[in-house]
């Protein structure tokens, strides 16, 4: 609808929708300002019960928010037991709300600013009442009238404001952005610097450690006795032995070569005859021999992985009794609890479990010992000797 303004009393304009204008326009001087000055209430008072109506409508919001009311009724019910829907009196309430914040800022124009608040849309109203109208255009529409924000270059300007307010939060946005990505970044290096620093510290415990142990290895080696490996002592006997066997096996292989070859050339009929009696008596004794041999070489075989196991085992007792020994020398510290023990009676020992150490150690030195009772025999050292029985000399 349109508007124009029309004087009163000479002194103020009041902007007027057709059709009054032409109406008063019409009118007598006198009865034109009667007119007028009802207008002018009229605005004043359709100003204040906007205000009152919304603020009453927040009191009401306030009240049914209380414990002992809550239960009772809620905010909606009760604006609409009064034919009002919850979103038009939250609308009202938030008008109120701004007209109040611009009061609270106590500007010089203050009037000017609130009755320009008044003439805005009721959208924009709320936006200043809930704050969430820009700063900029919030100052901007406060302090510019209907008429002038109707104009086309003021509708453009307050686009541009909004596209660069627009811009700026998106230029803000990335700068937010890139200060998260850059402290997470740093904190990223940080924790890198971190695990660096804490993998050195590793490192340099590590080799500390490897240092040590390879000292402890090398007193360890210093007492660990050495095991003096030697084959059975009949093995080089029995290997030439068989060396022997093979030698006679084949000259006799090649006597019999001979034999055949002087059938083909015999004179005559007995000398054949002798011949072949010789051969059979040859072969034969070849045969006993090659028995001997793979019967000697079997045996030889099965000594030898009996003498392996034997070295084995050997090998096996000399690492666990060094890894006893410095459990016991270097865990198994008994003068560590020597001041503690001396303040403990024999019950609290005894509760302790102490005791019971002692006893295991006992025991164990007891079962260690029947073991070795079992097998150790009188001088036979760190030597692990084979053994073979004399009927492996024996031929068939």
């Amino acid at each position: 609808m349109k508007k124009n303004q029309v004087p009163v009393d000479n002194a103020e304009h009041k902007e007027l929708s057709e059709p009054l204008d032409n109406f008063y326009n019409r009118l007598s001087a006198q009865d034109r300002n009667d007119f007028l000055k009802i207008e002018a209430q009229w605005g004043d008072y359709e100003r204040d019960f906007a205000i009152k109506f919304g603020e009453l409508l927040r009191q009401v919001r306030d009240l049914v928010k209380r414990p002992g009311v809550r239960d009772g009724i809620t905010f909606e019910k009760w604006v609409n037991a009064h034919n009002l829907s919850r979103s038009a009196a939250y609308r009202a309430i938030n008008v109120a709300n701004g007209y109040f914040r611009i009061k609270a800022k106590n500007a010089p124009d203050e009037e000017l600013m609130l009755e320009n608040f008044m003439s805005l849309p009721q959208k924009v109203q709320e936006k200043i009442g809930t704050g969430n109208l820009e700063p900029e255009k919030e100052e901007i529409l406060l302090h510019t009238s209907e008429e002038v924000r109707e104009s086309p270059i003021w509708q453009k300007m307050l686009n541009d404001i909004s596209k660069n307010r627009k811009t700026q939060q998106d230029q803000d946005e990335k700068i937010k952005s890139l200060q998260a990505e850059n402290q997470r970044l740093s904190n990223q290096l940080a924790n890198s610097e971190g695990q660096r620093a804490d993998l050195a510290t590793q490192l340099d415990d590590a080799n500390s450690q490897r240092h040590h142990l390879e000292l402890q290895l090398k007193e360890e080696q210093k007492n660990q006795p050495e095991a003096v490996i030697v084959p059975p002592d009949d093995y080089d006997e029995l290997a030439d032995e068989v060396q022997q066997s093979r030698s006679k096996l084949a000259a006799k292989e090649k006597q019999i070569e001979e034999l055949k070859l002087a059938i083909s050339n015999a004179p005559n009929e007995d000398d054949v005859a002798e011949y072949e009696r010789l051969i059979n008596k040859l072969q034969k004794q070849n045969e006993a021999l090659a028995k001997q041999i793979n019967s000697i070489n079997e045996q030889m075989v099965s000594k030898k992985d009996q003498h392996e196991t034997h070295r084995k085992s050997y090998q096996k007792v000399v690492s666990i009794t060094s890894q006893w020994k410095q459990a016991i020398k270097h865990q198994l510290d008994v003068q560590e609890l020597s001041s503690d023990v001396q303040l403990l009676s024999h019950e609290e020992l005894s509760q302790a479990g102490l005791l019971d150490v002692a006893d295991l150690l006992e025991n164990k030195s007891k079962q260690l010992r029947a073991e070795v009772g079992k097998k150790v025999k009188a001088g036979s050292g760190n030597v692990v000797k084979g053994n073979f029985n004399d009927d492996l000399r024996k031929r068939g």
